[in-house]
């Protein structure tokens, strides 16, 4: 049966994003690359997914890698403050110095 274009789309209902099962972000929470500098997220309406961006000069690194990673040669801990700034600047709350 054909749905009609002028009635509303039915409630599409989706489990939390804090789920546990298997592949959840509980499992998702212990990963290396949550707090590591190389990594970028990619978010989608749907999804999140963790760029690893060593993947772009190095053929050793999985652009996207399953996680949890547990252990990781190119790990470097993000810099707190220095995300604080980028961010701050994203956001237009302060001027990049020249």
């Amino acid at each position: 049966m054909d749905q009609n274009p002028y009635e509303s789309p039915k409630e599409v209902s989706l489990p939390p994003v804090n789920d546990q099962s298997p592949g959840g972000s509980e499992q998702m929470s212990s990963s290396l690359c949550l707090t590591c500098k190389n990594m970028r997220e990619v978010r989608t309406a749907r999804s999140l997914f963790l760029l690893c961006q060593l993947s772009a000069t190095n053929d050793d690194y999985r652009r996207y890698p399953p996680q949890p990673v547990e252990q990781c040669d190119g790990y470097l801990p993000k810099d707190e403050a220095t995300d604080n700034l980028r961010h701050a600047l994203e956001l237009g709350l302060t001027e990049k110095k020249k």
